[in-house]
């Protein structure tokens, strides 16, 4: 055995230093040995990996600056993250975080995610720090169990609490077909299966109305239509100056990442395929690429109603950020989905949700300190010629000439209330009563004020 193996496994941090001097290579392997589930005794684990699981961090920063391969097996199935996550160690979990470890890294024979493993463990604080860095709430392993089953097989109620408060999938199942509950409660953990029963029926109630139907008044024929979701998040990027449709030529701009907005398309896509929408994402798109993205919906011949989400940077009434730093007019997205525009849609709700800074006032109703970013940057659009749209409702997340919120766990003010009002809400109601209860929750929270805009008529529409 090595010098810095010997060192490792007696948890001598001073000879582990003096081996890393002497020229050892940090990414070294060694024979070690794990509980069963994890394998049993392997051969070559490497040091950093056995650093964490003797849980002592010392080591393991003195590893981390010799620049060990914080990614490394060796022969072991998981990395060192994993390792921290199931073991519940809070602060190495936060040091291998810190220096780029990856949270979407997955067990070699089951696929698991360390979110997983956290779950396992029952460790709220471990789960919070890896969605925090972008792990989703749902993956699914090569078993199809997700965070929410590995966390009700052990009985771990603040676990489980947490990722339903998250919006995890509750009625998902695994490949032997349990759900979360049923995992619960094949491992006699009563208590936990029976607060996770009311929130199954619930989802399922809601999912089962898969698709909505609409009475073509000219033919007296009733349709089905499925539904669908469109969101265009606008998370990263570029300074560029370029001519867009419905938009004007800008000149080179700084704008920042929007972080935290990966959390609104996590939500977001939770939320509404629990509700039984067919869930259409797409994240930093240039302007060209909208433009393609809205051509394919406005000549979709399939959909019962227009939903679309718009996350990204503005500052006017009217303009938002595309990823290529260009700018982009609402009101020619509008003008879309007019009955000329988009004659498929004549008489069909369409429904625009905006949530980008409509500019740079912040309201002072309460204090809000998580609330601190703001989605805005540079200015101005010009629509050109136009037609006023019908059945159509846009709701901006702020009022015009105010900023909207954004927090960088939590994601936008505005989605993550939209997300818990839809989540708790136990039968379908018109759109306005649903966001007369989002509006309430964030006012609140002290958060900006939203705005609705309506279209006359009225369109008679449910989420």
């Amino acid at each position: 055995m090595s010098r810095l193996c010997a060192a490792v496994s007696k948890g001598d941090q001073r000879g582990v230093q003096l081996a890393l001097q002497g020229g050892e290579d940090p990414n070294t392997t060694m024979p070690w040995t794990f509980p069963e589930g994890l394998g049993g005794k392997i051969d070559k684990v490497p040091v950093l990996v056995v650093a964490v699981d003797l849980n002592n961090i010392h080591m393991v920063n003195i590893l981390l600056k010799a620049k060990v391969n914080i990614e490394f097996k060796g022969d072991f199935r998981v990395t060192a993250l994993e390792i921290a996550a199931n073991e519940g160690y809070a602060n190495i979990t936060e040091q291998l975080l810190n220096h780029g470890a990856d949270v979407n890294a997955k067990d070699s024979i089951i696929g698991t995610l360390p979110i997983h493993f956290a779950a396992f463990n029952g460790s709220v604080q471990i789960m919070e720090m890896l969605h925090a860095r972008g792990s989703p709430i749902d993956p699914s392993s090569n078993n199809g169990q997700t965070p929410l089953h590995c966390a009700a097989s052990c009985g771990h109620k603040s676990a489980i609490q947490w990722l339903v408060a998250h919006n995890a999938d509750v009625l998902a199942v695994s490949n032997d077909g349990m759900s979360a509950a049923k995992n619960a409660e094949s491992k006699g953990h009563k208590e936990v299966a029976e607060w996770l029963r009311p929130y199954e029926a619930n989802v399922a109630a809601r999912a089962s109305r898969l698709t909505l139907q609409e009475t073509n008044t000219a033919s007296g024929q009733v349709r089905q239509h499925n539904k669908k979701l469109y969101i265009l998040n606008y998370i990263e990027f570029k300074n560029q100056t370029s001519t867009v449709f419905g938009s004007t030529t800008i000149g080179a701009l700084s704008i920042d990442r929007r972080d935290g907005a990966d959390v609104d398309s996590q939500n977001l896509m939770s939320t509404f395929r629990q509700l039984g929408y067919d869930v259409n994402l797409h994240e930093n798109k240039t302007a060209n690429q909208t433009n393609l993205i809205l051509d394919y919906i406005q000549q979709n011949q399939n959909l019962g109603f227009l939903l679309l989400i718009i996350l990204s940077h503005g500052e006017d009434d009217d303009t938002f950020f595309t990823s290529d730093g260009c700018q982009y007019s609402l009101k020619s997205i509008q003008q879309r989905f007019t009955d000329s525009g988009c004659p498929q849609l004549r008489g069909k709700s369409k429904i625009l949700l905006a949530n980008f800074c409509r500019g740079t006032n912040i309201e002072d109703i309460l204090p809000s300190p998580s609330y601190q970013n703001r989605d805005f940057n540079l200015t101005d659009a010009t629509p050109g010629r136009s037609e006023t749209p019908h059945h159509m409702i846009t709701v901006y997340a702020s009022h015009e000439g105010f900023a909207a919120r954004r927090d960088i766990n939590k994601g936008t003010l505005f989605v993550h209330n939209l997300c818990e009002v839809l989540r708790k809400q136990l039968s379908q109601q018109p759109i306005q009563d649903t966001f007369n209860q989002v509006f309430e929750r964030i006012q609140m929270s002290g958060g900006q004020t939203p705005e609705m805009k309506v279209s006359i008529p009225f369109p008679n529409f449910q989420f």
